[in-house]
């Protein structure tokens, strides 16, 4: 008996734009990405007018971000500072806690997603991540 194969998407365009609408909170995760040069160019702002944080804005934001961390299980704790913070191999980790490193990637994806939620949902976050990101210009009706 022939198992059946699992569907693809063939427009993985397509398949991205359908995922961005399931939550509109996150859409700001899936920002428009350039398709030109010429595009690129002129999503850059002119020299000068381009300003960051400020030092007290981004002392707030670590803090946001460490509550975040501190609130994980003390393992998926752990996990995320030996492998982002520390920057050690998904090989390293694995071999410390006795799982493959796919499955330790699998984890560490599935963490930083729930911290990516985590932190959206707190105004602060979500608002200076609005506020950083320029949503697409809509083409002109014909």
């Amino acid at each position: 008996m022939a198992r059946k194969q699992k569907e693809w998407p063939t427009d993985l365009n397509h398949w991205w734009s359908n995922q961005r609408e399931l939550n509109p909170r996150h859409r700001v995760l899936f920002t428009h990405r350039a398709t030109s040069l010429m595009e690129a160019l002129m999503q850059v702002p002119p020299s000068g007018t381009a300003h960051g944080p400020s030092l007290e804005e981004t002392a707030n934001l670590r803090e946001i971000l460490v509550e975040a961390v501190e609130a994980l299980d003390p393992e998926d704790r752990w996990i995320i500072e030996r492998l982002l913070i520390e920057g050690l191999s998904l090989r390293k980790v694995g071999a410390v806690l006795g799982i493959p490193k796919t499955s330790l990637a699998r984890r560490r994806d599935a963490i930083r997603r729930q911290l990516m939620v985590t932190l959206l949902e707190h105004p602060d976050i979500y608002r200076w991540v609005t506020r950083e990101v320029t949503p697409p210009s809509s083409p002109a009706p014909a």
